[in-house]
């Protein structure tokens, strides 16, 4: 009797001990997978929050630097980009090359952030990023230069579609404002397809290649004049005369700038790179 007992209880503290065992067990795999989520779950957080400031702060730099050239001069474009913006919460800037679609974006964001502080702002250079990103309740005007590419389209119809379509819907919840630019030779491309999505429609285009939202002659001449005191190009009165020593630095007479200030090229490029030419080699 006192043998059975015995045998009784040592199976029972065997199957006690072996079921604690099992428990320690299970217990130990389910918190292994509770850990590997959370890291995988946190991790994909935090990686979200580092790319998000990144694009943040890369853009953030851009506008402070656009603004502390002081070369920008502003056209009705802005104006009606802002009113855009608060309206339907998108404003597409469409242009061949060098016709201020970047300047323009980084001034509509540097106008649109002070008139609104409680916007940030961001530059995502892939569409797909969008729903990644951002969240439906951020306050964000989001950039996207060059959309579709520069040189070569890289729309994908059954791919961006569904992308534009998730930017949209974010857009007409109020908090998220998107500003995009484009290539006329890219818009071409893929205008059939683009043109039927909400984003794209007629009053949200501004094409900066109209007569109507290019510089007049007083403002390339601003622009002109601000490029060339980046540069230190003085204006001066008189002509300077070819080979005259007592030159030491770069000048254009009040009539050159009247003159160059005529060209039908894009003030933007074409004033710059005067400047940049004339402090280069006047100046050697």
């Amino acid at each position: 009797m006192y043998l059975l007992r015995k045998l009784c209880f040592q199976s029972f503290e065997d199957i006690t001990t072996k079921l604690q065992e099992t428990i320690n067990s299970s217990f130990e795999k389910v918190s292994d997978k509770i850990k590997s989520s959370v890291e995988n779950t946190f991790g994909d957080y935090f990686q979200k929050i580092n790319l998000t400031k990144l694009s943040e702060g890369y853009l953030v730099a851009q506008v402070e630097a656009h603004g502390s050239e002081n070369t920008f001069v502003e056209t009705d474009i802005i104006n009606i980009g802002i009113s855009c913006l608060n309206g339907k919460g998108v404003t597409v800037l469409v242009g061949p090359p060098g016709t201020g679609k970047t300047r323009n974006s980084l001034e509509l964001l540097r106008k649109y952030t002070e008139q609104h502080t409680d916007f940030g702002m961001i530059q995502l250079h892939e569409t797909s990023l969008f729903s990644k990103l951002i969240r439906s309740d951020d306050r964000l005007v989001v950039l996207f230069d060059d959309v579709f590419g520069k040189t070569n389209c890289c729309f994908n119809e059954d791919v961006h579609m569904k992308d534009l379509d998730i930017v949209y819907s974010y857009v007409k919840r109020g908090f998220i404002k998107v500003i995009l630019t484009m290539r006329n030779t890219i818009k071409k491309m893929c205008e059939h397809t683009i043109s039927k999505h909400r984003l794209f429609e007629k009053s949200n285009l501004l094409d900066l290649a109209l007569q109507s939202h290019q510089m007049n002659p007083h403002q390339k001449m601003e622009c002109l004049r601000k490029y060339c005191a980046k540069f230190n190009v003085l204006e001066t009165e008189l002509t300077a005369v070819k080979g005259d020593k007592s030159m030491e630095i770069a000048t254009l007479s009040t009539t050159q700038i009247c003159e160059i200030a005529g060209v039908d090229n894009n003030p933007f490029w074409v004033f710059q790179n005067l400047a940049i030419y004339l402090h280069q080699i006047l100046c050697l």
